[in-house]
């Protein structure tokens, strides 16, 4: 993701990430000690993990400017490739 968000920079494109039910603390903890500074919003209630029916995690959701669900693709991402692939796939991104 970091990869991805550092790319598209100035583009078209938001890379929002939600963490699912841990504390604040953790999470920061976590993005610094991995030096990554792409944007996290924190699910602490698991509301939107609900809404969104995201059982697993990894999970990510290829959302277009209209709202609407293009993709779905459940585990790690192997590269930034892949993610640009699917990026252009479904029109998300110019390839």
């Amino acid at each position: 993701m970091q990869g991805i968000y550092e790319k598209s920079s100035g583009q078209e494109l938001a890379v929002l990430t939600i963490n699912i039910a841990e504390e604040r603390s953790v999470v920061e903890d976590f993005m610094k000690n991995n030096s990554y500074n792409f944007p996290v919003l924190l699910d602490t209630d698991r509301e939107v993990s609900v809404r969104y029916n995201a059982m697993r995690i990894p999970v990510t959701f290829f959302i277009d400017r209209d709202g609407i669900i293009k993709e779905i693709k459940l585990g790690a991402f192997t590269s930034v490739e892949q993610i640009e692939d699917i990026l252009a796939r479904n029109s998300l991104i110019k390839s």
